[in-house]
């Protein structure tokens, strides 16, 4: 009987340290937008995660208006000076698994595959047409709310930092990781046991 609520509890515990983590949560807050060059795009930043964590996917607001047919795919790359506020493109970690075109007054979703993401790391998302940057133009958030997030235009920040990108970064756990948090809960319920 015991064996059977250790094994519900080591259940509980993997299912709920699977849980989807959410940063920048601004896409559904676009109130401006701007054109930006080639070599655009925005910066996002971890947090102490403590788990190998996935990139699932990246949302984005496009404009309120003036959005254009081009298709696009997003890079994400680490910031190589892990600074948020500057444009210092590192190594290129993923690549969109999907294509979308910015529309105007609609949340557009990059999906990502095997993309493993560091704890209290800076990176940079840039718009391409599959091999060359190039221009676009999205949804920004007024004011410079969220430190951890820069948009930026021909690699420079725009407007002087004083707007956020409306961006909203999807992540989840490791299964690996998951399972280890799941069997070190089984391992102290059976400690108590004895």
């Amino acid at each position: 009987m015991k064996l059977k609520y250790t094994l519900a509890a080591f259940a509980a515990t993997t299912l709920a340290s699977n849980g989807a983590i959410t940063l920048h949560n601004l896409a559904g807050s676009a109130n401006n937008q701007a054109n930006f060059t080639a070599t655009s795009g925005f910066s996002f930043t971890t947090t102490a995660l403590s788990l190998d964590t996935n990139l699932d996917s990246i949302d984005i607001a496009g404009p309120s208006t003036g959005a254009t047919a081009t298709v696009f795919t997003m890079e994400v790359y680490i910031d190589a000076d892990n600074d948020a506020t500057t444009f210092g493109l590192g190594a290129l970690v993923g690549t969109s698994t999907n294509t979308s075109v910015l529309a105007n007054n609609t949340v557009n979703n990059f999906s990502f595959s095997g993309v493993t993401l560091s704890d209290n790391q800076s990176y940079i998302a840039v718009f391409t047409d599959g091999t060359n940057p190039i221009t676009t133009r999205f949804g920004l958030v007024n004011g410079n709310s969220d430190t951890g997030t820069t948009a930026f235009s021909a690699g420079a920040p725009t407007f002087a930092g004083s707007h956020d990108p409306a961006v909203t970064v999807n992540m989840t756990p490791e299964p690996s990781s998951t399972a280890l948090l799941g069997l070190g809960g089984l391992a102290l319920i059976l400690r108590r046991r004895k």
